[in-house]
């Protein structure tokens, strides 16, 4: 009898180890945080507004914030709401949904983050085909995103251009196939300085002179309250923030239209300056994000009438 007690109660032992086993919670799923590490990535990458993410086995991942933000690293990132790229061991490729400001008033997508192998104290933000060093030590720690920019972009410095302005040999190779609007922001000049209205343009790769034709003719643009007309034929010769030697712009002062021959970029109060001669105008960048048509003759006068 004390035999099959004994049998009994090993017997009952063994289920409640079992039952026991069966109860326990499986192992929390790793945090984002977690993840980046595991593939030699810093975990700062991602802002703290992480709500859930998916990986997959060959790499691709989603992840989820709480909303659109932005971040103060040595350049202002944005993040999309949805962020989606494939993980690898040191880089993360086929990025979207991040963002870099460059240039004061212009925003990057950018395509693909890496690090070195072994590891060193720089970070590799790829955009297009300029590919940027940053101290890696600023994404160590995760950070909290921003609703609004409400930092100010750094000043970038004239000889951090010198990458762009070599990958804009390459590009000015095959402007055949390069949107003139593109090659703008490589010298930190607004998209908007020309119409949408281009037949064709030709820019050197020696000198940086260039000459753009418009499709339209008369060619009349309002910025802000300034009337400024466009030649047919539009010469220049671009540099850093600034186009000099124009030759076919003209802005109406008064009565009178007079003729464009500097403009320069003011980052630092985000504002363009167009010169006539010694005297000058300043006006807001912003007015100069949005590529405009051209308009008719008509429309001018109708201005000028209103105006007067």
């Amino acid at each position: 009898m004390k035999f099959f007690s004994l049998l009994f109660l090993f017997s009952l032992l063994n289920l409640c180890a079992a039952s026991s086993n069966s109860t326990e919670p499986p192992a929390p799923k790793p945090t984002v945080y977690e993840i980046l590490p595991q593939f030699g990535l810093p975990s700062g990458l991602l802002p703290d507004s992480v709500v859930s993410y998916t990986l997959s086995d060959d790499g691709q991942f989603e992840v989820n914030l709480e909303k659109a933000c932005y971040i103060q690293f040595d350049y202002l990132v944005y993040y999309e709401k949805k962020i989606t790229g494939k993980l690898s061991i040191g880089s993360i490729s086929n990025l979207k949904g991040i963002q870099v400001q460059r240039f004061y008033f212009f925003w990057f997508d950018v395509d693909e983050i890496k690090v070195d192998l072994p590891p060193s104290g720089s970070i590799y933000f790829t955009v297009g085909i300029i590919n940027k060093e940053l101290e890696v030590d600023q994404f160590l720690t995760v950070r909290s995103c921003k609703d609004k920019a409400v930092t100010l972009t750094p000043v970038v410095e004239k000889n951090a251009l010198i990458p762009v302005l070599l990958s804009l040999l390459i590009l000015s190779a095959s402007s055949e196939t390069t949107d003139v609007h593109d090659l703008l922001p490589l010298y930190n000049l607004p998209k908007g300085l020309l119409p949408s209205n281009i037949k064709s343009y030709s820019l050197s790769t020696t000198d940086t002179t260039f000459t753009v034709e418009l499709s339209a003719s008369p060619c009349y643009i309002k910025f802000n309250d300034q009337l400024v007309h466009l030649d047919r034929i539009i010469k220049g010769k671009l540099k850093y923030g600034e186009v000099s030697q124009v030759s076919g712009i003209q802005a109406k002062k008064f009565f009178f239209w007079v003729s464009v021959d500097r403009i320069e970029v003011d980052e630092k109060h985000g504002m363009i300056e167009f010169f006539v001669g010694s005297l000058s105008q300043k006006l807001p960048a912003k007015d100069f994000e949005t590529i405009r048509s051209c308009r008719a003759k008509e429309f001018a006068e109708t201005l000028t009438f209103l105006d007067a």
